[in-house]
């Protein structure tokens, strides 16, 4: 029988342990990075929220079961630095397992493909840029949260079903605005109804009373406004000021918490709009809700910072179930069933890399409904998963 010596068998150890340690978890730590590549003033506005709502599913994923280690990396978007050079770093410095992104531009195409040549998972929450999914698409990639068409697709099927089928659709001149604008329309017409008119505007400007009058007097059940932004919040207030809701139903097609509050329940009374997360929804999310406000300074979560902390808390699970921090084993573990996460229910990750789940939409409260400020929403309906989400890619 072949005895071996003691070096020979410290060598071999070492080994193995190189090896587990190359095909498991490096140092029993999870490292991810939260990144916000995208641009516009929504997004610059809530990075530090980004970051907190990471952080709150690490400390909720050290209180598990799991003995494993987390990390939160911060990319400073107004650091001189690229970000692919800053997730360069990551990998080369922190064993990177997944970098979590509200993305936008070559940045996110080019952290796509860094990512994919090294094995490791890009969470992408995508907000609406034209053709962003189809550059970051690739088999280490996962879009996860309620893109704007998801938001669109959701409303055009509880109006449609309430026999609300003709539309007018008031733009705005941004090119989120424009885009919204499409979806809707096409997916309005996929659905039976149809569009008694649109008006855009020209520029960028403070002012719809001239497309909302020729919206009034349309053949039109609906007026759904694509307007993002400021541009929001001057359609809906003109909206109001003109009466439009006591002769059309009002919705709107891009239009998170932050504005309507902006606005006013005066103003929004009656609207109707979708989301993918809602602080007072039930007691998870006004639990979560308020442990955020005691990090922010009181400030409100947006349904971006609930997708952030539900795709970080998703990605934790399935690297501890995988035991591994290698995309492939990562995404066949999210892939494994549906994921039941405590703000957005259930998440299912289907072939194609899309995160999908429910869809709610609200009514905008009268201001004798609210009992505080930022109760501003109530339940209208839950749109399906398949239903708010586009099919899969052949």
């Amino acid at each position: 029988m072949r005895r071996w010596g003691p070096e020979l068998l410290a060598a071999l150890l070492l080994l193995h342990s190189a090896v587990a340690v190359a095909a498991g978890i490096p140092d029993d730590k999870i490292t991810i990075g939260i990144m916000n590549t995208g641009a516009g003033p929504v997004l610059l506005r809530t990075a530090h929220g980004l970051v907190t709502a990471a952080q709150m599913a690490a400390e909720d994923f050290d209180a598990g079961a799991a003995k494993l280690d987390t990390e939160i990396e911060e990319f400073d978007s107004g650091n001189t630095r690229d970000a692919a050079g800053t997730v360069r770093d990551w990998l080369d410095r922190d064993h990177l397992a997944a970098v979590i992104d509200v993305a936008g531009g070559s940045a996110a195409t080019e952290i796509a493909s860094l990512l994919r040549a090294r094995n490791r998972t890009y969470l992408v929450i995508d907000k609406g840029e034209p053709g962003l999914a189809a550059a970051v698409a690739g088999p280490t990639t996962v879009l996860w949260g309620a893109d704007p068409a998801a938001l669109a697709r959701s409303l055009v099927h509880v109006l449609v079903g309430q026999r609300l089928r003709a539309w007018y659709i008031v733009a705005g001149a941004g090119p989120l605005s424009q885009a919204v604008a499409d979806d809707a329309g096409r997916f309005l017409l996929a659905a039976g109804g149809s569009i008694a008119g649109r008006a855009d505007q020209a520029a960028a400007a403070p002012d719809f009373r001239a497309e909302l009058r020729q919206a009034d007097a349309a053949a039109a059940q609906v007026i759904a406004l694509a307007a993002t932004g400021p541009e929001f919040d001057a359609a809906a207030s003109e909206s109001a000021w003109l009466g439009l809701a006591a002769r059309h139903r009002m919705a709107a097609l891009f239009a998170p918490l932050d504005r309507i509050d902006r606005i006013g329940l005066q103003a929004g009374q009656g609207m109707l709009v979708a989301a993918p997360f809602y602080w007072n929804r039930d007691a998870a999310s006004r639990a979560f809700t308020d442990r955020f406000r005691n990090a922010e300074r009181q400030r409100m979560p947006t349904g971006t910072e609930a997708e952030i902390y539900a795709a970080a808390t998703a990605l934790l699970d399935a690297a501890a179930a995988a035991h591994s921090i290698a995309a492939d084993k990562v995404i066949a573990a999210l892939r494994r069933g549906p994921i039941s996460d405590r703000l957005l229910g259930t998440v299912t990750v289907r072939p194609d890399g899309v995160a999908m789940h429910d869809i709610s939409v609200y009514r905008v409260k009268r201001p004798d409904e609210s009992e505080q400020r930022w109760d501003d929403l109530a339940p209208v309906a839950t749109v399906p998963a398949a239903v708010a989400f586009p099919p899969t890619t052949p």
